[in-house]
């Protein structure tokens, strides 16, 4: 009897009523996520204080204290008022700075010892002299950097 019930319900066409009542359900659910994105499109997009190469839109150079890294600025007034010198929100961004160059540098040694190691393994005997010959500039800077006295003291660990 309960079987014959469940198959007399589900042959019943739906009532209009529980149609609206499900997408209304439906639509609830979806809200959650319909405002996650709508917050998304409608937050203000961060600024960018600082470019590590220069552009038409931060076209005026400056360098970190600890580790002398080149960055550049919008306008270096505007720059020094928004992030005054020996404070902590300058030392926070100098410290991103250098962190992120650090990063360009460790992936470009990375890119140059792979162009390096294929020139050796599936090149003729001309590419692999070249390849022993190769000068990885990126490798070098970085070690030259992770030399630096300033860089052992604080390491990047810092703040």
């Amino acid at each position: 009897a309960r079987q014959q019930q469940q198959q007399q319900q589900q042959q019943r066409p739906a009532e209009p009523e529980d149609e609206t009542a499900a997408m209304f359900r439906n639509l609830f659910q979806l809200l959650p996520l319909l405002l996650v994105f709508l917050m998304y499109f409608l937050a203000p997009a961060q600024e960018e204080h600082f470019a590590l190469s220069r552009s038409p839109t931060f076209a005026h150079g400056l360098s970190t204290h600890r580790l002398d890294v080149p960055y550049y600025v919008k306008s270096v007034d505007s720059f020094e008022e928004s992030f005054p010198e020996a404070t902590k929100q300058r030392q926070r961004l100098e410290h991103q700075i250098e962190l992120g160059h650090l990063n360009n540098l460790e992936n470009h040694c990375v890119f140059e010892r792979q162009q390096q190691q294929r020139m050796y393994r599936f090149g003729g005997k001309a590419e692999r002299a070249r390849a022993r010959d190769m000068v990885l500039n990126n490798c070098e800077r970085l070690h030259n950097i992770r030399q630096n006295p300033a860089f052992q003291s604080r390491g990047l660990g810092a703040f």
